[in-house]
């Protein structure tokens, strides 16, 4: 079978494309990765060290009250007492007293509390606005914040002319980064781990995708089996899913939906969807069984393989990817370093290789039409029950009993 006649099916035509916008980021961060890294060892951080990149704009700034911290705190002015003034003065207090009486001193107040007189300190704040100064008895601060905030870069990649200086503003902003080698190798194994998420996510709107396909293709199926006889519809929910009545298609498609929620409930996600399937369906090939092969060794997959992947998935995700030591009894080939899952590209490599067996091997079995509806194996099971010949016995000749005649 060419594997173009799959892409007749739209969930896995969706599926190889999400692929594809991956594997090109994925290419093209590792490229500049390799040329980021090779220039940072030609070029030392001493050689770009007296290069000074443009400046950003305000209106260019981004940033949020994460990005602030406080350089420091000091007091802008303070009310204080008459006798405090004399102290700091270096002046007696009777004097400090005339002076506040003729309106030297001013604005005098009444502090709230003590009911004493208090003026401004320092002297120099005296002459500010009444309402820049603080409340009778209070003091004001000045605080001195950085921000690190974030700008486009405004540069003309394409204009050749400004080769030397684009380069020049790359490199310092790439060693600015941190230690060549280290930042490499941090920044893979961060890229490793985002492409990694972003094929799981790929994979499971697949399954999603290929359920609602094959509920459409065999809308009776919603109506098979014991939960099916159990489910409970309101009124109200039929007009909900139905959009007043309006649609049937909705109606189907929320029906599904509900039924996939389902799934996903009982099985945890990726596997509850694959179990839906196959308590729906019966398929002539294990939807976990596929191969793949790994720098020459071939490898089978079967549902611990797709298992492992949803653990490190989960644990990517909810965990920042500590594990426990439960985790690392249950999937020992997992690399870890320092209690934290490594995506390293061997294992990078190996997972993207999994989702696509499994979700190629789904595929073919639909477009190949490889599997049968559960409800339709019943109704053959039922139609050969009712449709068995029954063999009409003649009746039986009963003998008289005594005194009959």
């Amino acid at each position: 079978m060419k594997g173009s006649d799959l892409k007749s099916f739209e969930p896995y035509k969706r599926f190889l494309a999400s692929l594809q916008s991956i594997d090109e980021f994925e290419g093209l961060t590792e490229i500049a990765f390799g040329l980021t890294e090779q220039l940072l060892f030609r070029f030392p951080k001493d050689d770009v060290k007296s290069f000074s990149s443009p400046v950003p704009k305000n209106d260019e700034l981004s940033f949020c009250v994460a990005d602030q911290e406080v350089e420091s705190v000091d007091l802008s002015c303070e009310w204080i007492s008459l006798a405090e003034c004399a102290k700091r003065t270096g002046s007696d207090l009777k004097e400090i007293e005339e002076l506040a009486s003729t309106g030297a001193l001013a604005p005098v107040q009444i502090h709230p509390k003590t009911s004493e007189q208090i003026v401004i300190w320092p002297e120099a704040k005296r002459s500010l606005p009444a309402e820049k100064l603080p409340e009778p008895g209070k003091k004001s601060f000045s605080v001195k914040l950085s921000v690190k905030a974030s700008a486009p870069l405004s540069m003309d990649v394409e204009d050749q002319s400004q080769f030397e200086e684009t380069q020049k503003t790359f490199l310092k902003l790439a060693h600015s980064i941190g230690k060549p080698g280290e930042v490499a190798a941090k920044a893979s194994e961060i890229a490793n781990r985002s492409c990694f998420l972003l094929r799981w996510t790929a994979f499971e709107v697949f399954l999603r995708s290929s359920v609602h396909a094959l509920f459409r293709k065999h809308p009776r199926i919603l109506a098979a089996g014991n939960r099916a006889k159990k489910a409970t519809l309101s009124f109200a929910d039929v007009v909900s899913m139905s959009g007043d009545f309006a649609s049937v298609d909705d109606l189907q498609h929320a029906l599904v939906e509900r039924e996939i929620e389902h799934g996903e409930s009982e099985g945890q996600s990726v596997h509850g969807l694959i179990n839906l399937l196959k308590s729906a369906f019966d398929f002539k090939v294990d939807p976990y069984s596929s191969w793949y092969v790994i720098r020459g060794e071939k490898h089978q997959t079967d549902y611990n393989t797709l298992l492992e992947v949803k653990e490190i998935r989960n644990c990517l995700v909810h965990d920042g990817g500590r594990v426990t030591s439960d985790f690392v009894d249950a999937f020992p080939n997992v690399p870890l370093c320092e209690g934290e899952i490594v995506i390293d590209d061997t294992y990078h490599l190996k997972t993207s290789l999994v989702l696509r067996a499994i979700a190629f091997r789904i595929a073919e079995t639909i477009v190949r039409g490889n599997y049968k509806a559960a409800l339709e194996d019943k109704k053959k099971a039922n139609k050969t029950v009712d449709s068995t010949p029954t063999r009409v016995l003649p009746p039986v000749e009963q003998e008289p009993s005594p005194g009959q005649s």
